[in-house]
Order: structure tokens, then sequence, then C-alpha cells
């Protein structure tokens, strides 16, 4: 699901001034990830699809991050979307693991929850750190109409992110706690979604004033 969301938050945004083989690199991988998912209602194995196509849109963030950012290759603001394109795999690969090792018979279900919980818990405050250090470009963060087209507000958005960070952790551990999954689901949308898109769309508005 999450790479299938990425994929579709990822298409529009498309740059059409680099050069193609980039555009078409990317467009691959993100295709790809539709055609699994439209796909895995009549064919059996397409998460292995998905699986492969997400870890290679996380290859081309670590290895095009220059392309992405517009940046020299030595720019010391590369190095934060090469460690994010690090984490995207481990995520990635983890979460693979765990539904591996639970379709097994390993795995019980109340651990798989957990640890897919706290996975997901973890990448909340990674990101959180890393977010107000991410370059302005169009493919890594919050991309939105207003935040990919205004530096400024690319930068105010990714502050409230990073301010969200553990004010979302805590109320995901609270609803893990009263075993509410509503309540991580909305924490984590209401944070690290909807409050820095509302925040930061006013912030352009102003700003165009």
């Amino acid at each position: 699901t999450a790479a299938f969301w990425m994929c579709l938050m990822e298409w529009p945004f498309m740059e059409r001034r680099r050069s193609m083989k980039n555009d078409r690199w990317m467009m691959l991988c993100c295709g790809g990830i539709l055609v699994c998912v439209c796909a895995s209602l009549w064919l059996p194995y397409t998460e292995w699809g998905i699986l492969l196509f997400s870890i290679l849109s996380a290859l081309r963030l670590y290895f095009a991050n220059d392309v992405i950012t517009g940046l020299d290759q030595a720019n010391p603001k590369n190095r934060t979307v090469r460690e994010m394109a690090m984490l995207s795999m481990f995520f990635i690969l983890m979460m693979a693991g765990i539904t591996v090792w639970y379709e097994c018979g390993q795995l019980p279900d109340v651990v798989k929850e957990k640890l897919q919980f706290f996975m997901v818990l973890f990448l909340v405050l990674v990101y959180g750190n890393a977010a107000p250090k991410l370059p302005f470009n169009r493919h890594l963060g919050l991309r939105l109409p207003w935040t990919t087209t205004n530096e400024n507000t690319w930068r105010y958005a990714h502050r409230i992110c990073g301010y969200m960070s553990f004010p979302t952790a805590f109320f995901m551990l609270c609803g893990y706690a009263m075993h509410q999954s509503g309540v991580q689901i909305a924490a984590l949308c209401i944070g690290f979604v909807g409050l820095p898109a509302f925040l930061s769309y006013r912030y352009n508005q102003k700003q165009k004033k």
C-alpha cells in the first residue's frame, strides 16, 4: 500500500526539464508498481514485483541524488537524500522480511503486529529528524503543488514535519497501547501530512500576498 501511494504521488511531479533517461527510469519503476498492484487481483506473487520496483526506486534516489536535487554530487545537502534512500531500502526489506517470516508460520500474529508498528514508528522518528534538512526537490519529501514550486514553503513545510515527529510518535504509541489502530492512522496522517500541508498552504498564500 505504501509503495502504491508513493507511486501515485511521484507520477504528477515528474520533472520534464530533466533528461529523458532519468524520467523514463522513474516512470518505469512507478509503472511497474501500478501494474503489479492492478494485476494482484488475478495473478499470484505480484507483491514480489512491487518489492523489486520499490527497491529500484530507492536505488534511483541514492545514485541519482544530484539529478533529483539539481545540486552537484559533492554538495553536502545530497547526503540527506542518500541517507533517506538507504532508510527506504532498509524499511522496505525489513517489512518484506517480517511478512515472509509470518507467511512461513514462524511468526505469531502479535509479534508480527508489534514489529510492523515499531518499524513504522522508527521511520516516523528518523524521517522527522531528516525532514528539515531535505533539499528542495520534486521527488523526495512532502510533495505538494505549493511546496514543490516555492523553496521557502518547502522549507517551512518540512520544519513542521520535523516539529511534529515526536507528537506523532507519542499519539501513535497511545493508540497502540489502547489497541486502537484508528488512532495510530489518524496521528500519522494528521501529524505528518494534514497539519504540515495545511500550515504550509497558509504560509504560501501569505507569501504570495
